[in-house]
């Protein structure tokens, strides 16, 4: 009863990258100092015989994870087809506990790899990125999840001048914290970066409707509407860059 190994689901993959994670609502255990145990709680052993492993698998393909497998044979299957999971290996210590039940495993994610559209023309390369066009235009066309469209009901060049809406830096140097931009172990130190006008920074439930899904992408990107024109559905975004525009667009006439 030394070891416990725990396996988990994310979501539905591939993802682009885990930069870290929070173990039992801790953001302490994952330190990598004392084998996952914080110097800086005085309540801690300094020689607690704790320690963890997690291997975090982004959902490319279906494999079986090497830790569990060598540790449970049973587990040779469970290769979570096309879905990021991660497995858990925590040595316990039984005289000063990290746990007091099962824990849970909280992770800070970029999410799923999804294709653009250039020249009008939807991209083969799969790669990620948070803006809200192309995170709908994803969705609309997953048919494993999502609504399954084919591209001759889709209105690609729609999806592609909204995105640029989107990417429009509304501040050059923002200044950034949290673990997604600095994870303890250092892989990656952001501290500033260009802020775009809209991102879609939220979890698609698969339990909910498609119809609430897709206004939830919607609400991202401001007074967006998703539309059904011409045999297409079209994405309509506005966004005026001057008071002029803004007057201009509040014109009635007959």
């Amino acid at each position: 009863n030394e070891f416990l190994f725990v396996q988990q689901a994310l979501c539905q993959g591939p993802i682009n990258a885990v930069y870290d994670v929070i173990l039992a609502g801790s953001m302490d255990l994952d330190e990598p100092s004392l084998g996952g145990i914080s110097n800086s709680d005085p309540g801690r052993n300094a020689k607690s015989k704790g320690a963890m492993r997690i291997d975090v698998h982004y959902g490319t393909g279906a494999v079986a994870d090497a830790i569990m497998t060598a540790n449970d044979g049973a587990r040779q299957d469970a290769k979570f087809p096309n879905i990021a999971y991660a497995t858990g290996a925590f040595r316990l210590d039984r005289d000063n506990p990290q746990f007091n039940q099962i824990p849970d495993m909280q992770f800070f994610i970029e999410g799923r790899k999804i294709r653009k559209v250039v020249g009008g023309v939807l991209s083969n390369t799969y790669e990620y990125s948070n803006n809200p066009s192309w995170c709908l235009l994803d969705y609309l066309l997953d048919n494993v999840s999502g609504k399954g469209l084919t591209l001759d009901e889709v209105d690609l060049p729609s999806f592609e001048a909204a995105a640029a809406i989107c990417d429009t830096v509304v501040m050059p140097n923002a200044i950034m914290g949290g673990k997604v931009w600095q994870p303890i172990d250092g892989v990656r130190n952001v501290t500033t970066r260009a802020l775009p006008l809209y991102e879609c920074n939220i979890v698609v439930d698969t339990e909910k409707p498609l119809r609430t899904n897709v206004q939830s992408i919607l609400s991202t990107m401001g007074d967006a509407r998703l539309v059904w024109s011409q045999g297409k559905y079209k994405l309509l975004l506005q966004y005026p860059e001057t008071n002029a525009a803004i007057a201009l667009a509040g014109t009635l006439s007959d």
